[in-house]
Parts: C-alpha cells; sequence; structure tokens
C-alpha cells in the first residue's frame, strides 16, 4: 500500500513500534552523543522535557528521538529523501515486560520501499544507539564501526531504491519551497500535482528524447549531430584496434586525448599519451571500458559546464582538476598528507578519495614544473591531475555572471539539437567571457543527467531551477468536503461549476471518479487514496474535488498535502470503513484532525 500523510509530518508517513527491555541504568546520554558526534559527525536536536515523565520514560523519549535522528541521517546519507526525521506518537510501559516500554513512533515513508527492510534498518539503529549509550560497551574503532553501519545498514538502504545525489537535492529543494513529490518507481519522483507536475530520475527530466539521450552518450555520433547543426565540435574518430589509433593519432598530428565513446565522468581518459608505448597504454585503458575508443584532437582550453534547463542557462562553472593551495609553508607533498588526515577523520561514507601523489601527479607536476616537494606561495594552486573527473573530483569556479551571451545561446542550441530538457553543455574554451567563435571554442559533451547539488553553483541555483521547473507552482487547487449525502450532492455541485467554467476538474467519491467533461471514468481501483493518487498524477487535471464520505483516510492518511478548502457538511452521516455502520463521534473527530496541520489545512 502506497502511504499518505497521516501522522502530521512533512512528508509521506507510516506508523512503526519499538519495543525496549529493561533499560540498563549506566546507560548515558552524554556518552552516546560524544560518540555519534565522533561516528557520524551530528549533533542530536534537544528533546523538550515534560515534567510528568518518569525518570525511565524521560530516558527511553530521548533514545527514541536520536534513533528517529540517526536513522534519518543514514538514510539521507545513501540519498534516500527522508528530510523530516519524524516523531514520538506514544510512549507505553508495557505490561509483561517491567521496565520496558513500546514506542510508537511515525518514521517517513517512501513508496516502493520494502516494509521489512524499513523495520531492519530501525532495528539495526536501535541496537547502535543503545551500544553507543553503553560506558561499559567498547564500540571499537571509528573505522570499525563506520565499515559495521556501512554493511549492515546504509547498503542494505541503498539498494532498496535506486536514487542519486541528483535526485536527493532536487527533492530537498522542492520540499523546502513546500512542494508535494512521491516516488512512482524504478528511481523516478513526481514532483508536484496534476498538470503542475514534473518527474525526474536523477537530473533526467520527463520529455527528455530517447534517441537524443542515445545519441547524446556516444561521443562519435554527437560530434556529428553538433557538426550537422552548424555547431562547433570536437575533431576525433573512432578506432576498434591499436593500429587505428596510431593511425588516427598520426593524422591528428599526435597531440590528442584518448577516452572510450560512450562512457561519461571522465573514465578511462588519457591527455596527450606521448610515443607509442603510451598511447597504446591509453588505448587499453580506454577500452577496458567499451570496445570502442575515441581519438580526439587535444584542444588547448579549459572545460566549462553550463547547466541548461528547459532553454535556459542555470549556472556556468570552470572545471579545474584536483589540487591543493600553497601556504607557503609546506610541501606539496605535506599538504596532499594533511588534506588526507583530515578526510580519514571523517566516517567512510562521508570521505572523499585521498588526494593522490602517485606517478600520475608527479607527471601532472612536472607540466607545470612542480614537484612533490616544492613550497607553492600562499593562494597558489598545483594539480594533481591533468582533467577534472568525477573519479577524482575537481574544482569548479562559477562564471555564471560572466560567461558570454553567445555562448550560453551555443549551450542552449546544443541542448535543443538533442532534444533534452536538461543537459550539461561542457564547452572547451580559453576564454569563456568572449563569444565561441573568436578563439575557436568547442562542445566537448553534451551530458545527460548531469550531476545537480554536487558543488556551490549547483546547490545556490537549485531553487530557481525547480521554480523554473514549475512556474505556476507545484499544487493544484483541491476542494474537499466531509460528511454524508449532503456533502456528496454539494460536491457535485461545485464539480459541475468548475466544468462549466472550462476548468479540468475531477471529482473523486469513494466510489466513483468523474471527468472535467463529467462524465464517469471507469477504474480498477475503488477506493478514494487510490482514485485521488490517479488524478494528482494525471497531468490533464487542473483541479480536484475529493468527497470524504467514510472513515478510510484514518488508515492510509490523506494521498494530498494540503487542500484549497475543506468543507465539513453532514459528518454525523460518515461511514466506518471497518464495519459500514455510522462513524463515531471519536472517528470523525480523528478524521477533522487529519487537515488541522498547517500544511494539511486549507492553502
Amino acid at each position: 500500500m502506497r502511504a499518505g500523510y497521516r501522522f502530521g509530518l512533512s512528508q509521506h508517513d507510516q506508523s512503526l513500534t519499538l519495543q525496549f527491555k529493561a533499560l540498563s541504568p549506566a546507560l548515558s546520554l552524554e556518552t552516546l552523543d560524544a560518540r555519534l558526534a565522533a561516528l557520524v559527525a551530528f549533533r542530536p536536536g534537544a528533546l523538550p522535557l515534560r515534567p510528568e515523565w518518569a525518570p525511565g520514560q524521560t530516558l527511553v523519549m530521548a533514545l527514541s528521538a536520536r534513533i528517529l535522528q540517526v536513522a534519518a541521517e543514514l538514510q539521507r546519507s545513501v540519498y534516500l529523501p527522508t528530510f523530516d526525521a519524524g516523531k514520538i506518537l506514544a510512549c507505553r510501559p508495557m505490561p509483561d515486560q517491567p521496565g520496558g516500554w513500546a514506542m510508537t513512533l511515525a518514521v517517513p515513508a517512501i513508496d516502493y520501499f520494502p516494509p521489512p527492510l524499513l523495520h531492519q534498518l530501525y532495528s539495526r539503529v536501535t541496537t547502535l544507539v543503545l551500544n553507543l549509550a553503553n560506558p561499559v560497551h567498547t564500540p571499537g574503532t571509528i573505522d570499525q564501526l563506520s565499515n559495521e553501519i556501512d554493511t549492515e545498514i546504509r547498503l542494505p538502504a541503498r539498494s532498496a531504491v535506486p536514487l542519486s545525489q541528483s535526485t536527493y537535492h532536487l527533492l530537498r529543494t522542492a520540499q523546502a519551497a513546500g512542494m508535494p513529490w512521491r516516488h512512482t518507481g524504478n528511481g523516478i519522483f513526481q514532483i508536484g500535482w496534476g498538470e503542475r507536475q514534473t518527474r525526474v530520475r536523477s537530473s533526467q527530466l520527463w520529455g527528455d528524447t530517447a534517441l537524443g539521450c542515445e545519441t547524446a552518450q556516444h561521443k562519435y555520433w554527437a560530434a556529428q549531430w553538433l557538426s550537422q547543426a552548424g555547431l562547433p565540435a570536437a575533431q576525433h574518430g573512432v578506432a576498434n584496434t591499436e593500429v587505428q589509433a596510431f593511425e588516427l593519432a598520426r593524422q591528428l598530428g599526435n597531440s590528442v586525448v584518448i577516452k572510450p565513446v560512450d562512457r561519461d565522468r571522465g573514465e578511462g581518459i588519457t591527455v596527450l599519451p606521448q610515443g607509442e608505448e603510451a598511447l597504446r597504454s591509453a588505448f587499453l585503458a580506454a577500452q577496458q571500458y567499451s570496445p570502442q575508443v575515441l581519438v580526439e584532437a587535444w584542444a588547448p582550453c579549459v572545460c566549462h559546464r553550463v547547466l541548461v534547463v528547459k532553454d535556459k542557462m542555470v549556472y556556468a562553472v570552470k572545471r579545474l582538476p584536483i589540487a591543493v593551495e600553497g601556504d607557503g609553508v609546506n610541501t606539496i607533498a605535506d599538504l596532499i598528507r594533511r588534506a588526507n588526515e583530515r578526510r580519514q577523520g571523517l566516517p567512510v561514507w562521508q570521505r572523499k578519495p585521498p588526494l593522490p601523489d602517485d606517478t600520475q601527479t608527479q607527471a601532472c607536476l612536472q607540466l607545470y614544473g612542480l614537484s612533490l616537494n616544492d613550497v607553492l606561495p600562499a593562494g597558489q594552486w598545483a594539480p594533481l591531475r591533468d582533467i577534472e573527473s568525477t573519479a577524482w573530483g575537481g574544482i569548479d569556479l562559477e562564471m555564471t555572471d560572466h560567461i558570454h551571451p553567445e555562448n550560453i545561446a551555443l549551450a542552449i542550441r546544443a541542448a535543443q539539437v538533442f532534444g533534452l530538457n536538461a543537459a550539461g553543455v561542457d564547452i572547451m574554451s580559453t576564454d569563456i567571457t568572449r563569444p565561441w567563435y573568436e578563439n575557436g571554442a568547442i562542445i566537448n559533451e553534451v551530458n545527460v543527467a548531469p550531476l545537480l547539488g554536487g558543488g556551490p553553483a549547483s546547490l545556490r541555483t537549485l531553487p530557481a531551477l525547480i521554480a523554473h521547473l514549475l512556474p505556476n507552482g507545484a499544487h493544484i487547487p483541491i476542494d474537499v468536503y466531509l460528511g454524508g449525502p449532503e456533502a456528496l450532492q454539494a460536491a457535485q455541485e461545485r464539480h459541475a461549476t468548475l466544468c462549466q467554467s472550462g476548468v479540468n476538474a475531477f471529482l473523486c467519491t469513494p466510489n466513483q471518479t468523474w471527468s472535467s467533461h463529467q462524465k464517469l471514468l471507469p477504474t480498477l481501483h475503488q477506493n478514494l487514496f487510490d482514485r485521488c493518487l490517479i488524478q494528482l498524477g494525471n497531468p490533464q487535471a487542473g483541479h480536484l474535488v475529493v468527497v470524504i464520505q467514510n472513515t478510510e483516510f484514518l488508515t492510509t492518511g490523506l494521498p494530498f498535502n494540503r487542500c484549497a478548502t475543506f468543507t465539513v457538511v453532514d459528518a454525523q452521516k460518515c461511514q466506518s470503513a471497518q464495519t459500514g455502520a455510522l462513524a463515531s463521534d471519536e472517528e470523525v473527530r480523528q478524521l477533522l484532525s487529519l487537515f488541522s496541520p498547517p500544511e494539511r489545512g486549507q492553502s
């Protein structure tokens, strides 16, 4: 069953029960918090204490609050969108277990995340928290605990739903803007309701053409498409053998870049291999990723990533390889060592790859007349790789306010060539502030589903990106009527008025769905929750009228996070979804309470 809004969280939620046996008096919140700070690099929020709580209850409430926070933090670390940590719904003594407590928690729910895996995750986090709170227990080194958490908690969670950093940051931005979202399956998320929606997977948008995506990812054919459109593309050829690679390199003047023909993120790339043996090694390295290898004329330029979304530039950055910044005191080798020591102090999953000091680094430094033993002046950078790549990382310098308008137009045209609503266009240019046709700039790649949230420029511009994707907001008006026959009649009259005024309004009752043409729509779904979800996912729906005539939503939660109007007509005639008899006063009160939090009430 898909999750709804039930317990007042800012996202879909569900209940979870934890049971604590009699807690050891040795447990220490101070010890727990100190270990959590060292282990997962965050400090739990304060728990508001209540005078009516017994000492044992105060402890179990504090432990439960930390379990919620740690579980949410670990889920977020694998890009699961658990933005709301959850809350404690009830804390009751266990009658058959002296000193034991039963905790009912509200936790975030993500559709298609297996319930057994969710219970396993919270169970293991509970064990972790209790062990860390025990001063007598020796938890092991940070590396040992990090690896244990990675294996037992993070990896199973990460394998449950195919997600990415880009998806996470898009959803986080939408959540911060009050926009609804839900997982529709296969790592694809719907942001917004009805006609005010978009769908995303990673940073690939609904509407990107399949042929364009396929071609853009093949570097040779992508260059042909760009050339056919009159745009500047790289000069290169495809080699299937070493002999072909040698011949292409000779034709291109032997100053070449070797890369797989259909891989992104800088994988398998060698820049300027010198000599036959180096060229052979570069060819074999690229062939590990793809049977076809691209031999490309080297362009003495710097790569600039221009993010284009729906024919608009969102940001532009100059992409530089990983480097260390001099301080006038330490050698380059010392700077690398110190940076790696700082990274080692973080949990395993927060560590970036160690900065390299290998032979490839030394060769790169030699190109700039440097060595590992040199001391750089303060503010000077020493590159440790010849290109920026996802594997090694890099440094992005924002150029959004400096890129020339002609280069923006070039990037937009390149995205249009492939029919992409979102594209990371890589322009190789000696000076991105000058028009591309003045300095021989070329389009090196057009990236499908470019990384979002990977750097300051991307994070800064995400709110504007979301607003550009959904310029009219993410909510369609929803009118809710609660009651019996009179509520149904009022809803039907409202629906008729909307339809007659030309609004694409749909009417959902517990048993039927009516279209914007006031026609009955056949559907296999026989409950109101699913009927509403169908129309919330319908890109033709501009307005929704909902009639609540039973207590179904007490079990499922609400399918939407807010409504435009909420009208109670004849609530005493609501039926119980369990018995079919009239709902009790308490059930009606609970129904009304679903609409009482600000995020559930009238907008």
